[in-house]
């Protein structure tokens, strides 16, 4: 049985920041939902979709990210957070605590190790049957460099 390709949902309020991060993870071969500029629009999609990572800009345009943020981790949906800021850097709500983050700045390819690395094994059946999250980035994908700030 053929394994299905994870689902990725971008999230991202710059529309030719969201149109690269989908080309990026496609080329990788990554199923994805949006990219989204709202996080009411992404909410309503996340109801009916069962994504197994979700790429964050925490800049969403009608800035509800916080309560995003909330309804992933109650849904066990890891995400990473793809920003300018650091992770030490302004105010964050402490829910972005939970999750890798990875500068806007940084090198294509760690925002596909910092997916990677986030997703559950294996992608085969149910989120709940699929147990516990990869601990390292597969030997499918380059390993991570500098931009990521690690959990």
């Amino acid at each position: 049985m053929r394994e299905r390709m994870p689902l990725v949902l971008v999230l991202e309020d710059e529309p030719l920041i969201g149109f690269e991060v989908e080309q990026r993870l496609n080329y990788f071969g990554f199923r994805v939902g949006g990219p989204f500029r709202s996080g009411l629009e992404a909410m309503g999609w996340i109801r009916h979709n069962d994504p197994d990572s979700v790429v964050f800009g925490v800049s969403l345009a009608d800035a509800v990210w916080s309560g995003l943020a909330g309804m992933l981790l109650a849904r066990n949906i890891p995400f990473v957070v793809h920003t300018t800021t650091t992770r030490q850097q302004g105010d964050h709500d402490p829910v972005f605590d939970k999750c890798r983050w990875v500068s806007k700045l940084s090198q294509p390819l760690d925002l596909i190790d910092a997916v990677t690395a986030s997703l559950p094994l294996p992608l085969s059946g149910s989120r709940s049957e699929r147990g516990s999250k990869r601990s390292a980035v597969s030997s499918d994908y380059p390993q991570p460099r500098t931009g990521i700030d690690p959990l």
